[in-house]
């Protein structure tokens, strides 16, 4: 009898469970998952996000970490090509927040952690190369080549 009873509070359940929408609609095969939304950020978790995005901008991006102007501007309009920047006014002034996030986003599509910093990985991946550590990565990018094969600081004086 417990038996009979239990199954006659599954069915119900299942059937209450359609009448509500429980039961997701039909997708085509083509038709992609919906997205899942985010939660919304608690005070507590945007205070600390505003924070990460002023230390990354303050203390990551600059050059005594390896990222000089035309690097920066590299990563960004790939960025843009990847559709995760709206177009080339939004690098304007780099590093800036969306620049972060972007650089974020590509992370997570890709499968790398997500920092929110163009390290080695994310730039080989955005940028192409074969660096493995942030010096490698400047010297590919940001160490300006001249026709005499000097650095900047060798050119003879005028």
């Amino acid at each position: 009898m417990w038996l009979l009873a239990g199954v006659g509070l599954a069915m119900l359940v299942v059937h209450l469970s359609e009448l509500s929408g429980g039961r997701s609609p039909a997708r085509s095969a083509n038709s992609a998952p919906a997205p899942t939304a985010l939660p919304v950020p608690s005070t507590t978790q945007q205070r600390f996000a505003a924070l990460y995005l002023q230390y990354l901008t303050r203390s990551y991006y600059t050059p005594s970490q390896g990222f000089c102007r035309p690097l920066l501007d590299k990563i960004c309009m790939a960025l843009v090509h990847a559709k995760l920047l709206a177009g080339p006014s939004d690098c304007r002034v780099l590093p800036n927040h969306g620049f972060i996030l972007a650089v974020g986003q590509f992370q997570l599509g890709v499968g790398l952690p997500v920092d929110g910093k163009a390290g080695p990985g994310t730039v080989r991946l955005l940028l192409g190369g074969s660096f493995n550590n942030l010096r490698s990565m400047n010297e590919a990018f940001c160490t300006a080549k001249f026709p005499d094969g000097g650095a900047p600081d060798a050119r003879p004086a005028p």
